[in-house]
């Protein structure tokens, strides 16, 4: 069974819409996932990184940054607890992140793996949908 914090961002994220509490608790049963949290400042991804999961933030909040050559940063989004992130990334054919991704605060995320995703979007017509 997954932590309560992350259950209840579990149930604002649009990925799982619709899920009842047992389907959720079934899904992270079945399916391999990843939490990880970063500090403040922290470069979760850089452009052209490789997406290689969706993440969920759990908790905190992430900067989407773009890095000019002369080093000017500019602002593109921010992504807050229950926002999805990487998911239509993992199937384009450029599947490498567009923008740098920074920890705007201590941030938690959970990250389910291209494979697992595969596995479940098969198992799950709910998934597929959302």
């Amino acid at each position: 069974m997954i932590r309560g914090v992350i259950m209840s961002m579990i149930f604002k994220c649009l990925l799982f819409k619709d899920f009842t509490l047992q389907e959720i608790n079934n899904f992270f049963r079945k399916y391999q996932t990843i939490t990880r949290t970063y500090d403040k400042g922290d470069i979760l991804f850089h452009r052209g990184d490789n997406c290689s999961a969706v993440g969920i933030v759990v908790s905190g909040s992430i900067d989407v940054e773009e890095i000019a050559s002369d080093g000017s940063v500019y602002f593109l989004n921010k992504l807050i607890a229950g926002h999805l992130f990487g998911e239509v990334l993992l199937y384009s054919k450029a599947h490498h992140y567009p923008a740098t991704l920074v920890a705007s605060t201590e941030v938690e995320i959970l990250y389910i793996d291209k494979h697992e995703l595969i596995r479940a979007l098969g198992a799950h017509k709910k998934l597929l949908v959302n």
